[in-house]
């Protein structure tokens, strides 16, 4: 009877000792799965994030060139701003020049004017 006890216990032995090594296997397989299905997930959001920060780059490189533009329109409006004031003062000193010769000339032809009695 020992000796039957002492096989089933050692077939018992072999046989949990064989189940672990083939759960082990069988872990590993499960968790290289996991990390395959997992790296696989992380690539992606990385991905996407990247997507999504080339699309705001994209984005923000847009409304710097807007804004750009929006600036150039607005620095030619107020060139063409300067320019006509310009032409205004100039053209008000040419008209206040006039008028001063004029009345120079008006003050340096003293007509007198004789009346009688």
């Amino acid at each position: 009877m020992e000796y039957t006890m002492s096989f089933i216990l050692g077939v018992l032995s072999v046989m949990l000792g064989f189940s672990s090594v083939i759960l082990a296997i069988y872990l590993t397989k499960r968790t290289d799965e996991l990390i395959k299905t997992e790296d696989q997930r992380a690539k992606m959001i990385i991905d996407e994030g990247d997507k999504r920060t080339q699309q705001m780059i994209e984005h923000t490189q847009q409304m710097i060139d807007e804004g750009n533009k929006r600036a150039q329109q607005i620095l030619a409006q107020m060139q063409k701003s300067i320019e006509l004031a310009q032409q205004m003062i100039d053209d008000g000193r040419r008209e206040f020049r006039e008028l001063i010769e004029r009345m120079d000339r008006r003050i340096s032809q003293q007509t007198y004017i004789v009346k009688d009695k």
